[in-house]
């Protein structure tokens, strides 16, 4: 039963944050009233409480889960600001776990924000899920 209601207040936040991040994207201002909508702020988005950051079973750390996740999905460069590296160093650990070679998304981060969301919500801390979201 604990696991049902950890799941479900996952959900509720992760569609709080999104609905919050299209909100500062769209300019929609009537939900919450801010000066600027489009801003970096991170003060004027909400923020709950933040959980240790799980360790997923299947890797040994959260780095190897953060580039599982994320591999072709955002760019080197980003992947490489986050983890505060080089471009270099990215494929050097991608190529030792065996991943494919990187093809550079043709998406933006704008058209898949939510699913960067969902997939490093329980990895990384909030700031460094608002730096993945953010443009380069």
């Amino acid at each position: 039963m604990k696991i049902i209601y950890r799941i479900a207040f996952r959900v509720c936040a992760i569609s709080v944050l999104c609905m919050a991040l299209m909100m500062c994207q769209t300019g929609n201002k009537n939900p919450v009233k801010m000066e600027n909508p489009i801003h970096s702020d991170v003060s004027q988005l909400p923020e709950g409480s933040a959980p240790i950051p799980e360790l997923i079973p299947h890797f040994p750390d959260n780095l190897y889960t953060f580039f599982w996740r994320n591999w072709n999905l955002t760019t080197l460069e980003k992947m490489a600001q986050i983890l505060k590296t080089s471009t270099s160093n990215v494929k050097r650990i991608a190529r030792s776990m065996g991943l494919p070679d990187y093809i550079k998304p043709t998406w933006t981060t704008k058209q898949i924000y939510c699913t960067l969301i969902k997939r490093n919500w329980h990895i990384l801390p909030y700031e460094q899920i608002l730096e993945l979201k953010s443009k380069l």
